[in-house]
């Protein structure tokens, strides 16, 4: 069954369902909850219990599209290491404070290949290093995080 089909479930039940399911997870390191009250929105409006979003959360929703599409660019543009750059970029995208361990795992490819594609990322101003070691490095998408905890515009 899919997520749009019709139910015995209240559209604002699911919606929170959803929501719940998402805190469960915790995927971001801050922003979880503006995240989840704007998957919120959206589940009302795909169910057409609302007509539109709300103003701010249908800003936010396109600031991050707008964001995610800058950044493929720019990761698309780093040439032999660019197929390999979409698949991190696709991981950011789910998990914006990540490890080279935890990129590698999820995206079944070795350490070094995703350090090293970790750090032409990162020299691209799209991940930042957060930890100042030489081991066990965390890296962090800055302005994706920043624009789920201002609601719209990047710091």
């Amino acid at each position: 069954m899919s997520h749009d089909e019709t139910t015995c479930t209240p559209p604002v039940l699911k919606a929170e369902i959803a929501h719940v399911q998402f805190e469960t997870i915790h995927p971001c390191l801050d922003g979880n909850g503006r995240l989840g009250r704007l998957l919120i929105t959206l589940s009302l409006c795909c169910d057409r219990v609302l007509h539109e979003p709300g103003q701010a959360a249908h800003a936010a929703a396109r600031a991050l599209v707008r964001l995610f599409d800058e950044d493929r660019s720019r990761v698309e543009s780093l040439g032999r290491t660019g197929n390999t750059g979409l698949r991190l970029h696709n991981h950011l995208k789910r998990h914006a404070y990540t490890s080279i361990r935890a990129a590698a795992d999820a995206l079944h490819l070795t350490f070094p290949t995703v350090r090293q594609c970790m750090e032409d990322v990162g020299r691209l101003g799209i991940v930042t290093e957060m930890t100042g070691k030489a081991r066990d490095r965390i890296w962090l998408d800055r302005r994706y995080v920043a624009m789920l905890a201002a609601g719209v515009e990047p710091l």
